[in-house]
């Protein structure tokens, strides 16, 4: 999977996902999404409430809130989903496939 790539300050493109498991598309019904990052090699985190597009498609969106793109890196990314009724989360991509790469690019002055 390539990585994802975003100007450092930039709100758009918005990230998409079909989440999916080894039993296919993931039905979201009755459940809430996050998307959750870390930058490699430091502490600075991405992510909050991601919107359910299709929820019987399993498919989301994560609109970029401007504090996310501010620092420049290689971020280590995943979709946190939690059952609405409070059961522990499930994470897409599962372990074996590995995260989401987001690359937010810095941008550079005129």
């Amino acid at each position: 999977m390539s990585a994802f790539q975003i100007y450092e300050g930039s709100r758009l493109p918005h990230i998409t996902a079909t989440l999916s498991d080894a039993n296919g598309v993931f039905n979201l019904t009755g459940y809430t999404v996050e998307f959750t990052g870390r930058r490699q090699g430091g502490d600075t985190t991405i992510g909050g409430a991601a919107v359910v597009v299709s929820a019987s498609d399993g498919t989301v969106r994560y609109e970029w809130d401007a504090n996310d793109t501010a620092t420049p890196g290689t971020y280590l990314c995943s979709w946190k989903v939690t059952r609405t009724s409070g059961s522990l989360p499930m994470y897409f991509p599962s372990p074996q496939t590995g995260y989401i790469t987001v690359v937010i690019a810095e941008l550079l002055s005129d």
